[in-house]
């Protein structure tokens, strides 16, 4: 799954950011993970990337379906974008999808 990210950041420019995408199910909170990548330092699923703000920046965070550890079935999860920042300069609304496998 590629999330398009694009941001604008006003008196930041030329600073480096780190936009993470964070996973929940709908209902019953957040996917857990695995193994060592694509998760958070207490274990839950989530992708990121690093990108230079300029004007108007675009970036894609991306994560296979496989990376979320669904299993089979029917899913609906949702996640949101957040900056990795002590200061939150970002973040998204919740974005909603389903996945059955």
């Amino acid at each position: 799954m590629r999330k398009h990210v694009k941001t604008n950041v006003l008196h930041r420019k030329g600073h480096n950011i780190k936009m993470v995408a964070y996973f929940y199910y709908q209902e019953r909170g957040k996917l857990v993970y695995y193994n060592q990548s694509n998760r958070t330092t207490d274990g839950y699923v989530s992708a990121g990337t690093t990108l230079t703000i300029q004007n108007y920046e675009d970036a894609d965070i991306f994560i296979s379906y496989e990376e979320l550890h669904l299993g089979c079935g029917h899913f609906d999860v949702k996640f949101y974008d957040k900056d990795d920042s002590e200061q939150d300069l970002i973040q998204s609304d919740w974005m909603y999808f389903t996945c059955d496998r």
